[in-house]
């Protein structure tokens, strides 16, 4: 039994890495869009505004990225412990970390998703 725990351990932890590769994905491209001069930007204060989003969505991949910090820490935990409830208790924390991990990379696409909508609404009606 724990080799099948352990096991889907190493899935979840599989998943979380791919997760931080793509928040880091998301952080450099947000950060080359704030420095990039090679895309219209707005001259509007107002309109400048919308880069704020910025702001809480990379907290949210940063708290995405430590609870993946976490998920490798007590998997490691579980593969050197031999008891069965030791590793079962690992898992369901594992498994909390998991959750919230995805929580957060939720709130930051949508943190993301929302500046881009904006954007592009910004880009298309914007006044030549």
């Amino acid at each position: 039994m724990p080799a099948d725990i352990i096991e889907g351990l190493k899935a979840i932890a599989q998943e979380s890495k791919t997760l931080v590769t793509w928040s880091l994905s998301i952080i450099g491209g947000s950060l080359l869009a704030v420095l990039s001069t090679s895309y219209f930007k707005p001259e509007s204060v107002k309109v400048k505004l919308i880069y704020l989003l910025f702001i809480p969505g990379w907290l949210c991949l940063g708290i995405s990225i430590y609870y993946s910090d976490e998920i490798s820490r007590r998997l490691l935990a579980a593969l050197f412990s031999g008891k069965a409830e030791i590793i079962s208790n690992i898992g369901e924390k594992i498994n909390i970390a998991f959750t919230n991990q995805l929580n957060f990379f939720g709130w930051a696409q949508v943190f993301f998703g929302v500046w881009l909508l904006t954007y592009l609404l910004w880009w298309t009606f914007k006044k030549s």
